[in-house]
C-alpha cells in the first residue's frame, strides 16, 4: 500500500483539503477532526472484515445468545428483532495479526449522514476514481431500510433533546437532504415532542408514517424519565420505529466474552462462522467470573496487559486502557458485574499528515457499517494514542482495487 500513500503525499495540496473540508462542514457542522490522509485498504482485508462481521451478526441473532442478554439490566421495552433491525457498525483495530474486534454497536452510528458523503467529496477533490470508495451505495441502502423499500414517504428523524446532541443538529439535518434525494420526506424532530393521533405520528401538526430513531439507546435507557412520551410511542407502535432499540441490548460489551465461546453448540454457528470469530476476537472475560485482582491480572499476563470496558455504555465512556493494579482492584471491588476485561492489543500505524505538514503515523481503526444485516460501508479513524480514546481523526476508506496495478502493486 505504500506506493498509494507516496503518490498521495506527492500530489497533496492544502487548498484541495480545505475545499473538501469546507464542503464537508457545510453538511456536518464544525467540531469534527477530519484527517488529511485517507485510509487505503487492500481488497482482501475488506473482504475479511465483511465476512467476520457477517459471522458476528449470526452470533447476535442466535436465540441462545439473545436469551443470555436478558440478564443485562434494561429499562426499554423489548420487541422481537427482524433482519432490517440489524443496522449498526463493528469497530476493529488493524494489527499485525489481522483485524481485531473492539466492539459492535446496534443502531445508527455517530455522524452516519457523512459515511458516503465523506468518500464522495474526498474522491472529487483529490481526483480519485469513484470506484475506490468503499461506501458508494450506503445512502440508498440506508433509505431503503428506513422507508421499508420506499413504502413509507414521510419520516420523522427523532433525535435526543438533551444538550449533548445539539452539536450534531447540522449533521442530523443533512439526513433530511439524503432522504429527499430518494423521494422520501424527512424532518428532524425532538423525540420528546412526538405524538400519535388519527393513525399517524405527529409533530407540531405535521404527520409522519414512520420514525427513524437516532436517540442512542443507552442514553434513552439512562435517562428514561426524559423519554417517557417517546417510550410510550415505541410501546404502542414498535413496528413503526427503525431501527428497533432492542438491538442495543444485544450489542453491549458482553458480546466480547461471548465471542470466546463461539464454538459452543448452544449458539448453533457453522464452522466457518466460528473460525471467522476466532480470527478477529481478542481474549475477553467478565470481571464477575474472577474472585481476585491477582487472578484477573494473571489471566492476561500481568499488569498493563488489559483494557477494562463497561458492559453497558457507548463511545469510550468508562473505558480504562492498561489500568494499574489499584484501579483494577477498585473496579473489581465496586463494579465487577458491570465490566468486562479485554486483552490490550497494539494497533498498526498508518501514514498521517499533521496540520503543519509533518508526515507521521497514527494508529488505525476501521468502522464497518451493516444495513439489513449485511455490509454497507466503511469509515476510518486515525488515533493518536490508546490512552486517549477520544483523540481521533475521521478518514475516508479507499480500496486499492480501483487503482492501476503499478499504483497498488504492494497490496497484491
Amino acid at each position: 500500500m505504500q506506493i498509494l500513500y507516496d503518490n498521495y503525499f506527492k500530489n497533496f495540496e492544502n487548498r484541495k483539503y480545505h475545499r473538501y473540508l469546507e464542503q464537508l462542514e457545510q453538511k456536518s457542522g464544525t467540531g469534527y477532526t477530519i484527517s488529511r490522509v485517507p485510509l487505503f485498504l487492500e481488497p482482501r482485508l475488506i473482504q475479511r472484515l465483511s465476512a467476520a462481521t457477517d459471522s458476528l451478526l449470526r452470533l447476535l441473532a442466535s436465540p441462545a445468545y439473545q436469551q443470555e442478554t436478558e440478564a443485562i439490566p434494561w429499562s426499554l421495552p423489548q420487541h422481537p428483532m427482524t433482519t432490517r433491525d440489524y443496522f449498526g457498525c463493528a469497530d476493529y483495530y488493524l494489527t499485525d495479526e489481522g483485524p481485531k474486534l473492539l466492539e459492535v454497536n446496534m443502531g445508527p452510528a455517530g455522524r452516519i449522514a457523512l459515511v458516503e458523503l465523506m468518500e464522495h467529496l474526498f474522491c472529487h477533490h483529490f481526483s480519485y476514481p469513484r470506484a475506490s470508495s468503499t461506501s458508494r451505495s450506503f445512502n440508498e441502502r440506508m433509505v431503503r431500510a428506513i422507508s421499508e423499500n420506499f413504502t413509507h414517504k414521510r419520516i420523522a428523524i427523532a433525535v435526543s433533546h438533551l444538550p449533548s446532541s445539539r452539536q450534531h443538529l447540522t449533521c442530523y439535518r443533512y439526513l433530511e437532504e439524503i432522504l429527499e434525494s430518494f423521494g422520501v420526506h424527512g424532518k428532524v424532530v425532538y423525540a420528546n415532542e412526538m405524538d400519535h393521533r388519527d393513525g399517524a405520528f405527529v409533530h407540531q401538526g405535521e404527520k409522519f408514517d414512520r420514525i427513524y430513531n437516532l436517540v442512542i439507546p443507552f442514553v434513552w435507557d439512562n435517562h428514561s424519565e426524559a423519554f417517557t412520551r417517546f417510550q410510550r410511542l415505541f410501546q404502542s407502535h414498535p413496528d413503526s420505529f427503525f431501527p428497533n432499540p432492542t438491538g442495543a441490548r444485544l450489542a453491549t460489551k458482553a458480546l466480547l466474552p461471548a465471542c470466546m465461546e463461539a464454538d459452543n453448540p448452544r449458539y448453533g454457528l457453522a464452522l466457518e462462522d466460528i473460525e471467522q470469530i476466532e480470527n478477529i476476537r481478542l481474549p475477553a472475560v467478565r470481571l464477575s467470573d474472577y474472585v481476585s485482582t491477582k487472578e484477573l491480572l494473571d489471566a492476561f499476563g500481568g499488569e498493563g496487559q488489559l483494557v477494562l470496558k463497561p458492559i453497558k455504555d457507548y463511545g469510550a465512556n468508562g473505558v480504562l486502557i492498561k489500568p494499574d493494579r489499584e484501579t483494577v482492584k477498585r473496579i473489581m471491588n465496586s463494579q465487577a458485574e458491570h465490566y468486562i476485561a479485554q486483552a490490550y492489543c497494539p494497533a498498526q500505524k498508518r501514514p498521517f499528515l499533521s496540520a503543519t505538514g509533518e508526515r507521521t503515523t497514527r494508529m488505525a481503526l476501521v468502522r464497518l457499517f451493516f444495513t439489513d444485516g449485511r455490509y454497507s460501508g466503511m469509515r476510518g479513524y486515525l488515533q493518536e494514542a490508546h490512552c486517549d480514546c477520544n483523540q481521533f481523526y475521521i478518514a475516508p476508506v479507499l480500496t486499492a482495487s480501483a487503482f492501476r496495478a503499478d499504483e497498488a502493486s504492494s497490496a497484491i
